[in-house]
């Protein structure tokens, strides 16, 4: 963010919740969103897709994880009571003001999705011959 303002570099690809104060600061103009969708947080931010970069359906996510031998009956009592304090209109409007979409992704849909996005960025780093110094 700090070379992005600073003029260093010309265009990055972060979170809304980085570059939230630096938008609404004006130091920053949001050209495109990664996701096959528009962000109701940014609603006149078009798609990448609908800018013609087609393919790149792409967004960021955050959850909670928990030890692998956690019971599940800890897991599912877990989820639920989330899920409730997820619905609370104080939080809803918190995660909000932060730049944050509250996802509510059931545990087994969100667990899938995690290994799928780790195959698929593993895909694409070797792809692209990305190698760690």
């Amino acid at each position: 963010m700090i070379a992005l303002v600073a003029g260093e570099v010309s265009a990055v690809f972060s979170d809304y919740v980085s570059l939230k104060p630096y938008v609404a600061s004006g130091k920053v103009r949001l050209l495109a969103v990664t996701g096959s969708k528009r962000s109701p947080l940014t609603p006149d931010v078009p798609t990448l897709s609908e800018l013609g970069y087609t393919g790149f359906d792409s967004y960021g996510w955050g959850g909670l994880f928990l030890p692998s031998k956690t019971p599940p009956e800890v897991v599912q009592r877990l989820e639920a009571e989330i899920a409730k304090v997820l619905q609370q209109p104080d939080v809803i409007t918190k995660f909000k003001d932060m730049g944050f979409e509250i996802g509510g992704t059931p545990q087994a849909q969100f667990a899938a999705q995690v290994v799928g996005d780790y195959g698929r960025w593993t895909r694409l780093i070797k792809q692209a011959g990305v190698k760690l110094d």
